[in-house]
């Protein structure tokens, strides 16, 4: 009999007599259930000693940190990108802290939260957020060590291997993080091994860097909308003079499918993107006006003119639902924009669409090749018309600099300098068709992770070692040997002191500052005409007005502080 066979063979008598007169299968699966469990017990503690589960706080606070951008500047005290990975585990219950750098005591606030968190967030763009955030890091593994601090953003995504030799930095996320971070805080609470997580890179107990498999974009629309209630409405709301007294950020895409080639974005996003919606992007809008009336939304999508139908669709919604707000600072390429059929444009318009934001890049169609723009310098010329045709306001951006191996006899200072005519001529023309556009001019700046990084490398530039080598990397703090420093002082003459007089906007900022501007302004008229003869002949030479206007500037940060001045 089956019964006796097993009383036998089986050691454990008294259980067995427990079980005898009960059928086979039940005694079976009850013993599957026991040595199942002491398995996943000895798998788990493997796999603590291996770092693949780290031990945690089990708690369901999440602590966000935005850190400072750049030192001596107004900041905006919002952080699209965490919310964005915040909305499902907000949704779900867990508590998320998002702070940003701006609030008070934020170091202090940051340590007494994190006595009792289950994890810590932190965005990262190369450059001065790294030293902020290594800084806080630091401080929070010297009072909280078991805390798991994570970081994600563009230079951890580019670099994940180098952020996690810091001793204060656990895992990276890589890329789009949503769905990331959603499952990696359920890993940790759940105390679930993380090895398995794509897109993450980690910290074995070894201190060796473990890097899973790239995760693949997921559609945008398969996440909540953002948690704009996690920041308090007087810092989500600003007022911006070019634009409205309610303005509110916003993003509807992610990833750019263009490779230009001094551009993190195609290393990041792999040159894929995600797109809201239409329907998707005007019940967000819809949900803002409705719930902090506003007049004005800021998109900060890389590219949100990638699908015209969309585009069409959005229009048309926001005349159907009768939601009438500006949307300022979009980004469009110059060819993209040209491509638009006029009834796209004119439905832009109609919907006011007020300002856009364009990557020029540059005056010379040979630089416009070598970074692979896959534009031209007509196409910015022509954009510049059509917008002056329907009013629309232009904000055109351009580099110089670009490192170009010198060839057929030619020296770094020689392209250079071909590079800074060429700007010249097409900001002439552009203030030719229109004055009411705006210029952000900036010198070239090696980024890791695009394909110009290896050109800077052959040129002289030597790259950052270490992480805190990073968060010192500013263009007033690293060397570009084939930029001469002459030619960066006259980009700064050019932001600083031509572009705001030849354009006009520089006069509308007088009545900001009572009897002091009316005192200045006609010092400033004068200053104007000089300004005029020296672009006219192209005498860049000798600058004394331009060292009256830094001084003239600082004078006016000292005097009016609380206004806000800005250069």
């Amino acid at each position: 009999m089956p019964n006796k066979n097993l009383k036998r063979n089986c050691k454990d008598s008294v259980l067995l007599e427990r079980y005898i007169n009960k059928p086979l299968l039940t005694i079976v699966t009850r013993l599957f259930i026991v040595y199942w469990g002491e398995l996943m017990e000895i798998l788990m503690e493997q796999q603590q000693e291996r770092g693949t589960i780290m031990p945690v706080n089990k708690s369901k606070r999440i602590i966000l940190y935005n850190p400072v951008p750049k030192i001596g500047e107004k900041q905006i005290d919002i952080s699209l990108a965490l919310l964005s990975i915040s909305a499902k585990l907000h949704d779900e219950g867990f508590e998320i802290q998002v702070i940003n750098h701006s609030y008070k005591d934020v170091t202090d606030q940051i340590l007494r939260l994190s006595d009792d968190c289950l994890c810590i967030g932190m965005g990262m763009m190369t450059g001065n957020q790294i030293k902020d955030g290594l800084a806080i890091c630091k401080k929070v593994k010297e009072r909280n060590p078991r805390v798991p601090i994570i970081w994600g953003g563009w230079h951890p995504s580019i670099l994940p291997g180098q952020t996690l030799e810091s001793p204060y930095i656990d895992i990276v996320t890589k890329g789009q993080s949503q769905a990331i971070f959603h499952e990696l805080v359920h890993a940790l609470y759940e105390g679930k091994p993380i090895d398995g997580i794509m897109g993450v890179s980690f910290k074995n107990k070894e201190g060796k860097a473990i890097h899973n498999p790239q995760r693949e974009l997921e559609p945008l629309d398969n996440f909540p909308r953002m948690p704009y209630e996690l920041i308090p409405e007087e810092k989500l709301i600003r007022s911006v003079a070019e634009m409205d007294t309610r303005v509110i950020d916003y993003f509807s895409s992610q990833g750019c499918p263009y490779r230009c080639e001094f551009c993190a974005d195609p290393d990041v996003y792999k040159r894929r993107t995600t797109l809201h919606s239409a329907e998707r992007v005007l019940n967000d809008i819809q949900f803002l006006v409705n719930k902090y009336k506003i007049n004005c939304v800021v998109c900060t999508d890389t590219n949100f003119f990638i699908n015209e139908r969309r585009i069409q669709d959005i229009c048309r919604g926001l005349i159907e639902r009768g939601i009438k707000i500006k949307w300022g600072s979009l980004n469009i390429r110059s060819d993209q924009f040209l491509r638009l059929k006029e009834e796209t444009v004119e439905l832009m318009e109609k919907v006011h669409f007020y300002s856009f934001l364009n990557g020029a890049e540059s005056g010379d169609q040979e630089i416009l090749d070598l970074i692979k723009k896959d534009s031209t310098v007509e196409n910015t010329i022509n954009m510049a018309k059509r917008c002056k045709k329907y009013g629309f306001k232009v904000y055109f951006s351009f580099i110089i600099g670009m490192p170009l191996i010198p060839n057929n006899g030619r020296t770094s200072k020689d392209i250079v300098k071909r590079e800074f005519d060429a700007l010249v001529n097409i900001l002439d023309k552009i203030i030719s068709i229109e004055k009411g556009h705006s210029f952000y001019l900036s010198m070239y700046t090696p980024y890791p992770g695009s394909p110009l990084y290896q050109n800077a490398l052959k040129l002289g530039f030597k790259d950052p070692k270490s992480l805190e080598e990073w968060g010192d990397f500013t263009f007033d703090k690293i060397n570009v040997p084939w930029i001469p420093k002459g030619y960066i002082q006259k980009v700064d003459q050019l932001e600083e002191l031509f572009l705001p007089f030849l354009t006009g906007h520089i006069y509308k900022k007088f009545k900001n500052y009572g009897m002091l501007g009316k005192i200045a302004k006609p010092g400033a008229q004068l200053i104007g005409k000089i300004v005029e003869y020296r672009w006219k002949n192209r005498k860049f030479g000798y600058p004394i007005e331009y060292h009256l206007l830094k001084n003239g500037k600082r004078l006016m940060r000292a005097l009016y502080p609380r206004i806000g001045y800005k250069d």
